[in-house]
């Protein structure tokens, strides 16, 4: 007993630190948990409804600016028109389906390899009632997903899918290319005015025919007009005029003097429609004028209650600006002179594969004779 009395002051004192340690420890706050890695929630989805103002910066071109205006979207800057709404439709769609699936980089060097430095990058703004909704720098499209991030941040983030298709367009893709947009069916008169000549047609009982009064038209077909009249009531612009670029010198005005002072050939088509669901009866009127620049691969055109000089291709031009042809059925080479079909192969002759005057192939000569006869009998043709 006298041997453990000698030991109880170091076994309380053993106790003592122990129960201090037990507190500290009990009492300690936990140490926080270190960063897991960027916040993936920087950037996030756009409601299409919240958005009435895009902006797009492409690399070394003015920025293209976009505004909401009494329900529907127009151009504002660098010019003032009409814009595609589709075009904005897709845009908007992108933004409101944006979700980030991981980080890409984090340094500041990888940004020109990743095309997402100011020099490449694509940058897309959006408001709604002034307020920035989102900035995005928009880069290169890797392994199914679009790289992107904000411009003051370093990070770059994954997106999933294809984005930046949606905002990388050349100003002319947002603008509206519609020139005509009617349907087809409600289109029922045309008129055409050009060197060729003036043809005006209507349409009775679903049947395209030529107006009384106007040229007549020998082998007139009606489906090569309907042909016609269908590219014209879709049509649609390549492009548009150059700025410094006048109804005179596109040769689409009411007036235009070439040379010395001589009218110009302007070419111009009118369509009337019929009242119905879609509206009022209209009359729409399309002016055809000068070729774009050097050769003719390209026109100027414009469209009657409107200012904007369009660019439409070759094609459209020529299809605006018919001769009589464009409404003619091939010349009908006529019946033989003695009136008949032309006589049977004797026995053995043209039965070779593409031989002229032969049977085809698989038909035995006898056969073919009986054909030909009952088709010479009604004034047909040989069936070649």
């Amino acid at each position: 007993m006298d041997s453990l009395k000698q030991y109880r002051v170091p076994i309380a004192l053993v106790a003592f630190v122990g129960l201090v340690v037990a507190a500290y420890f009990a009492t300690r706050k936990p140490a926080p948990e270190p960063d897991s890695g960027p916040d993936l929630t920087v950037i996030r989805s756009v409601a299409k409804d919240r958005v009435d103002e895009l902006e797009i910066r492409r690399p070394d071109e003015p920025a293209i600016k976009l505004a909401k205006r009494d329900g529907r979207w127009r151009v504002v800057s660098p010019v003032e028109a009409d814009a595609d709404q589709s075009a904005i439709d897709t845009a908007l769609d992108r933004l409101a389906d944006l979700e980030v699936r991981g980080v890409a980089a984090t340094r500041r060097e990888t940004h020109e390899e990743l095309e997402i430095n100011e020099a490449k990058g694509l940058r897309v703004i959006a408001r709604g009632r002034g307020t920035v909704l989102t900035e995005l720098v928009i880069g290169a499209y890797r392994n199914g997903k679009t790289l992107a991030r904000r411009p003051q941040d370093a990070t770059v983030y994954m997106l999933e899918g294809a984005i930046r298709y949606a905002f990388n367009k050349a100003l002319k893709d947002w603008r509206d290319r519609g020139i005509v947009d009617v349907a087809v069916g409600d289109v029922v008169e045309v008129r055409f005015q050009n060197a060729n000549g003036t043809f005006a047609f209507v349409k009775r009982e679903d049947e395209w025919v030529v107006a009384d009064g106007a040229t007549a038209i020998e082998r007139f077909q009606a489906s090569k007009l309907s042909s016609i009249v269908s590219s014209i009531a879709r049509l649609r612009a390549t492009d548009f005029a150059e700025s410094d670029v006048t109804a005179e010198t596109a040769g689409v005005g009411a007036t235009v003097t070439v040379g010395d002072g001589g009218v110009a050939n302007v070419a111009v088509v009118t369509l009337r429609t019929r009242a119905g669901d879609a509206g009022p009866a209209r009359e729409i009127t399309v002016r055809i004028g000068n070729p774009r620049g050097e050769g003719d691969r390209e026109f100027y055109a414009t469209r009657q209650g409107t200012d904007t000089i369009f660019v439409i291709s070759k094609y459209l031009a020529d299809r605006l600006r018919p001769a009589m042809d464009a409404f003619q059925s091939a010349p009908d080479a006529g019946p033989r002179a003695d009136g008949g079909a032309p006589p049977p192969p004797e026995d053995g002759e043209g039965e070779g594969e593409g031989e002229p005057g032969g049977a085809p192939q698989g038909i035995p000569p006898e056969i073919m004779r009986q054909l030909q006869k009952q088709l010479g009998a009604r004034g047909g043709a040989s069936p070649h």
